[in-house]
Parts: structure tokens; sequence; C-alpha cells
């Protein structure tokens, strides 16, 4: 690249990377999220057909990992290819649209985020209640059809491994209502690729 194509392309990366008003600044200054992103755009100088990421949020702050994300959508959205490494699943299932789950080298699957998705077919739901269940309350809900683990690490706080449909979760909230368990707060917890994930591990081991 010429002299003046790498000054017009260096304006312009700065700009996508939000660092304009840091142009003329020393890097040693840069927080670490700031250097991650003069990474992204220096590998963007000459206009790849392929941008390859090793966890490029690693390390970050909330608002770093925000700004990187923003970026990395950004850049889908102009056409790139990106590949991108990273053990981050729900900042995976935000950005990408196609995943390959790898375990110790092996490949477990791939597919596109939607498919891989609709594929987990683990909930982990956690439950607080407003007093101690009862033993014939657990062993009601441990014997439930779609129930195959229930972990309690505090007396009023539970979570349950379900494996039914989603649409058909309400029927565990019934049942535990009809073993009397005074429940205040129901709620799924960790995302569709984190469940198969932890179920494609368990199955290649």
């Amino acid at each position: 690249m010429s002299e003046k194509e790498i000054d017009a392309r260096s304006k312009e990366l700065l700009h996508t990377v939000k660092l304009t008003e840091w142009e003329d600044k020393r890097i040693g200054k840069f927080s670490k999220g700031m250097k991650q992103r003069l990474a992204i755009a220096q590998a963007l100088l000459h206009e790849p057909e392929i941008l390859i990421l090793d966890e490029p949020t690693t390390g970050l702050d909330p608002r770093g990992m925000v700004e990187v994300r923003q970026i990395l959508n950004h850049l889908r959205k102009e056409g790139y290819t990106i590949f991108m490494s990273s053990h981050l699943l729900p900042e995976v299932q935000e950005v990408c649209d196609s995943v390959a789950v790898i375990d110790y080298g092996k490949l477990l699957v791939y597919d596109s985020v939607e498919k891989l998705s609709k594929m987990a077919n683990m909930t982990r739901i956690e439950v607080y209640l407003a007093e101690a269940p009862s033993k014939e309350a657990l062993d009601r809900i441990s014997s439930f059809k779609y129930v195959k683990n229930i972990e309690r690490p505090a007396p009023l706080m539970m979570y349950l491994e379900y494996t039914g449909e989603v649409d058909q979760r309400y029927l565990l909230l019934k049942e535990m209502l009809d073993a009397d368990m005074k429940v205040i707060s129901f709620n799924p917890r960790g995302l569709a690729l984190e469940n198969l994930y932890m179920q494609l591990i368990g199955d290649s081991r």
C-alpha cells in the first residue's frame, strides 16, 4: 500500500473502531480495550477477505467487551468474513452466524447458531422460595418427568435441570405449586449454546 493509501485507510478505520480522537496519542496511554480495538483496525488496514480473531474480548472490562462486539457486528454488516475463537458462549451466540464446538481438538458439532440453539434440550432453572420445601415436595419434583437434577445451594434457593419443551415449562411450575412450594421466582439461567455445550461435552467423555 502506498503512503497515501495507508493514511486514508487509517483515518477511516480509526473512525470505525472509535479511536479518531486518539489518533495523535501514544499507544502506551491506551487502555486494554482501546489496544484491542486498534489491533482490529491494524488487521483491517489492507482490506483482507478474512479476519481471524483469537479471544477478541478476553481480559476486557464490560465496556470494552461491548465496544469490541459492536465493531464485530458492524464488520459483519459490511460483509467481512470473520473467524473467531472464544470460550464466552453468550458472546458467540450474540455475534456469530455459525458455530463449531470443539473439545480437545475434536469437532463435536457445526451449524448455524439458530439450529444449534434449537438442539439444546436442557434448561437450568433458578428458583427462589419463600420458605424451605418439605422432603415430600422435593421428592415429588425430583420424580417429575422432565427434571433430571436438583441442586440446593441455599435453603430457599434451588437449580433445576429441565429437559422438556420450553412452551411446556409452565407444567413444572404448576407441579411445584401443587406440591405446596412457595415459589417467588422461576427463571431460566444460561443461554442455549451454554446448555448445548455442556450437553455435548458430557456426551463426548
